[in-house]
């Protein structure tokens, strides 16, 4: 008698099976099941070949990888992978910098996005929501994160300027 031995092939996956990530962000993808494995395309990651590899896509859109795992028998499969890459928000805070008198207020807008925070909470009505009174006693450069409903974030600056006593009350008595 003769005997065969008739090797199983690899039940290849990858972890996470189905990640969206947003852009300038990377995604590190794993794959198990086999012994070795080679990625295609390899555009946009860190390597070709390997169990553990990082994406680092450039655009946003549906990137689709095939891996192919092969066991120490030489026996292979496949599957894929699909990465999603969402857009980033266009997160704008007020288009100018404003220049308030000591003790006076402004109010700050953002747009672009779902949700917002300021930071530093300093001199502000409020940490959260598009719209904020920013009274600082001075000169502040505030920051405005605002996230998407995919949760992707971007931040815009507004810097409100405090002009001080001495200053306001000398180019008040210039005024004639």
């Amino acid at each position: 008698f003769r005997s065969v031995v008739v090797n199983p092939l690899p039940n290849v996956s990858v972890n996470p099976p189905a990640p969206f990530i947003c852009l300038n962000n990377t995604q590190v993808m794993t794959a198990s099941g086999a012994s070795t494995y080679t990625w295609t395309p390899s555009a946009n990651l860190s390597a070709s070949t390997g169990a553990t590899v990082t994406a680092n896509p450039t655009a946003t859109g549906t990137y689709t990888y095939t891996v192919v795992g092969t066991t120490a028998a030489g026996c292979t499969a496949q599957t894929t992978v699909q990465l999603g890459v969402n857009g980033l928000p266009n997160v704008t805070g007020n288009a100018i910098d404003y220049s308030i008198c000591f003790g006076s207020s402004t109010t700050l807008n953002a747009a672009g996005a779902v949700n917002y925070t300021w930071t530093p909470a300093t001199g502000l009505s409020a940490t959260t929501g598009n719209t904020v009174t920013a009274n600082p006693t001075t000169t502040t450069t505030y920051t405005v994160a605002g996230t998407s409903g995919l949760n992707c974030s971007d931040d815009d600056t507004v810097v409100v300027t405090v002009l001080d006593r001495k200053s306001t009350r000398l180019n008040s008595s210039h005024l004639v």
